[in-house]
């Protein structure tokens, strides 16, 4: 058995938040807080405003040679284009479920089944506080995307067999790869013994 230590105590105390700079979708914060060694520390980071987390869809088309539905699109903050699971936050008062269908739906216009909801991760904790559950879901069929107007997607479809190959190329053509999905193809390429 493997067994992860963990601190029997917060590893932090007296956190105290101070909103920096708030935009429109984004709040910059400085968090102080006493560290267990008793030092007084700041910290800054962003955070969403609005926002219960977000839902990154790991779409699977079954079949002889099951394939995987992706996204490409622009990324200011990156001033290039990054291939994604299809994503979007959960709306207020929305379930994990139903953010991940209307999200795969209007991103791709695939219609799906859910078949696991993961747990809430965070993929850049240094950073910021977003949340994000991997969905995966079924594809059942297909309709018309409903993106919204600043949103330009490609959709990519591309083998699970060959996903970190097929990844490591395209990523050679000069498109960024989410952090998310090289980890996933990244764990599909193993070969680990029993």
């Amino acid at each position: 058995m493997v067994r992860v230590n963990t601190l029997v105590t917060h590893p932090a105390s007296s956190m105290s938040k101070n909103p920096k700079y708030e935009g429109k979708w984004l709040k910059f914060c400085a968090v102080s807080f006493t560290n267990s060694e008793g030092q007084s520390r700041e910290w800054e980071y962003a955070t969403r405003i609005g926002s219960i987390g977000a839902a990154s869809i790991i779409a699977i088309q079954d079949g002889n040679e099951p394939k995987i539905v992706l996204v490409k699109q622009f990324r200011p903050p990156i001033n290039n284009y990054a291939l994604e699971f299809p994503a979007g936050l959960i709306d207020s008062g929305e379930s994990i479920e139903s953010a991940a269908l209307r999200e795969l739906e209007e991103e791709t216009g695939y219609l799906g089944e859910i078949v696991h909801i993961g747990p809430s991760i965070y993929s850049s904790p240094g950073l910021t506080d977003e949340h994000v559950s991997l969905v995966t879901i079924n594809v059942t069929g297909k309709v018309e995307s409903k993106t919204e107007p600043d949103e330009v997607i490609e959709i990519v479809i591309l083998p699970l067999k060959d996903l970190h190959k097929n990844l490591t190329r395209i990523h050679s053509e000069g498109i960024t790869i989410d952090a998310k999905l090289w980890s996933f193809a990244q764990g599909l390429s193993w070969n680990l013994p029993d």
